[in-house]
């Protein structure tokens, strides 16, 4: 059997080096026989040896006995990624380490001679704590005085929306969204306070950077520009991660989320009960993926984390996310990715075709979804109703939903009540039965200890059937 070809796609269209193929659910790379020399390179120097080693970028094995496409000279199957969460769903403190990594990665490259042509963070991916380039055919020689290839992406992809969101808050992250190819350095530089002015890289990077043009050509040839030795380069990468290093943002985690389950629950046992429950239900289960909506900060994708591979946390309030991370950090865990995400505004899919960047239900679908302490926010403030609650749960599953019902009358409703007319006459368990049932087959039905809320496991339906 020959292959052909190998069509474009949505993950590869614009890389002349190779091609990013999905099959059967899995992603594999063909490598073109005009980078035979650059991948060579790249695994026989001990480049790619010591980036797997320092956990940089995603191991791939050669698929050796396939047929091969013409023109392609291998096939190598990466690791796969869990949840790839992309940069507009990212903290400040993840969008600095994937900068650094970047970074750090151009650093190690330039000793092998190579360097990466691309600076862009949607090639990078947080896997087990860790942000890892995937993007293995973005490596290139380095000649010496050539410029920085990737310098203006860089500036614009990775340092200006880190400096937005350091000097304006965690809403830049998000608006990156409109700005998928990188935000202009004018308008980055336009949108930085006065107070950027005094912060070095913001200063020579941003601001100064953002003044200067692309050189006009002459009897049709570019001019050329005075680039880097090694050892220059080298310097102007160490300086950039030195003053990146020591950035933080302009903003505080508000700290009543540190004692939220201490403080905002309904009753002393209801958080034991509730968690004993979930508890033996994934016991029983023992999924693969699990994705918690609305995870606050994460007391329940800590426990799914012990009974499942991969747990993918989703919360709107980027001061959660932030402190949940740092209890991934501090207990070492690696399997649970968050994402910062409004689940009453989810990111459409988008880019080439609507395909080059998924929306978060197709990245995030899992065997299991949690919705625990959620619909009273979603119905009462957001005015959802039980349909569309439960569309928003089956684009998460394939299979499970744990979902949790909490009448008008608990505290919590109460509270919303209070600054919203009560026009909700349809918010009851009966109601919500009825919608859910729709859709799902009830499993188990528990009410919860010492409160009228009411946990929920349930199976998806398929065709119409159980």
């Amino acid at each position: 059997m020959v292959v052909s070809k190998v069509e474009k796609t949505f993950y590869s269209f614009k890389d002349k080096a190779a091609r990013v193929v999905k099959s059967d659910g899995v992603f594999k790379r063909f490598i073109h026989e005009s980078y035979r020399a650059e991948f060579s390179h790249l695994v026989e120097s001990g480049l790619y040896e010591e980036l797997v080693s320092k956990q940089l970028i995603i191991p791939h094995i050669p698929l050796e006995g396939n047929p091969l496409p013409s023109g392609y000279f291998l096939q190598i199957l990466p690791n796969q990624i869990p949840f790839l969460v992309e940069p507009f769903e990212w903290t400040f403190s993840e969008w600095k380490q994937a900068a650094l990594t970047c970074i750090e990665i151009n650093q190690i490259a330039l000793k092998y001679g190579m360097i990466l042509k691309d600076a862009t963070p949607y090639n990078f991916a947080k896997v087990g704590g860790q942000m890892l380039l995937f993007d293995t055919t973005s490596f290139v020689y380095f000649v010496e005085n050539d410029p920085w290839i990737a310098y203006r992406q860089f500036c614009m992809e990775f340092l200006g929306p880190l400096a937005l969101i350091k000097f304006g808050g965690s809403v830049w992250s998000r608006l990156t969204r409109s700005f998928v190819k990188g935000m202009p350095l004018e308008f980055i530089s336009k949108a930085l306070p006065f107070a950027s002015y005094f912060n070095l890289p913001c200063l020579i990077h941003v601001h100064l950077h953002s003044r200067f043009k692309p050189r006009k050509l002459e009897n049709g040839k570019r001019k050329n520009s005075k680039g880097f030795t090694n050892e220059g380069l080298q310097l102007l990468l160490n300086s950039m991660a030195t003053s990146l290093e020591t950035w933080s943002p302009n903003y505080h985690a508000i700290s009543l989320w540190d004692q939220y389950y201490d403080h905002d629950i309904e009753h002393a046992a209801y958080l034991s009960d509730k968690s004993d429950q979930i508890s033996k239900w994934m016991e029983r289960i023992r999924p693969h993926k699990v994705v918690d909506l609305g995870a606050n900060t994460g007391h329940f994708s800590l426990l799914a984390s012990l009974y499942c591979d991969e747990v993918l946390a989703i919360e709107n309030n980027v001061d959660c996310v932030e402190i949940l991370n740092r209890t991934i950090a501090e207990k070492g865990i690696c399997n649970i990715t968050t994402a910062v995400a409004d689940l009453t505004q989810l990111s459409p899919d988008m880019g080439n075709g609507f395909q080059e960047i998924r929306n978060i239900g197709v990245r995030g679908n899992s065997d299991v979804a949690f919705a625990l302490a959620l619909i009273h926010h979603l119905c009462i403030t957001f005015s959802f109703s039980f349909i569309q609650v439960i569309g928003l749960c089956k684009q998460f599953t394939s299979k499970f939903l744990v979902i949790e019902f909490i009448p008008k009358a608990d505290t919590q409703a109460q509270t919303l009540l209070n600054t919203l007319p009560d026009v909700f006459d349809e918010y009851t368990e009966a109601n919500f039965e009825i919608a859910l049932l729709e859709s799902f087959t009830l499993l188990e039905k528990v009410p919860i200890s010492g409160t009228q809320r009411i946990l929920y496991l349930l199976t998806l339906k398929h065709d119409g059937a159980a």
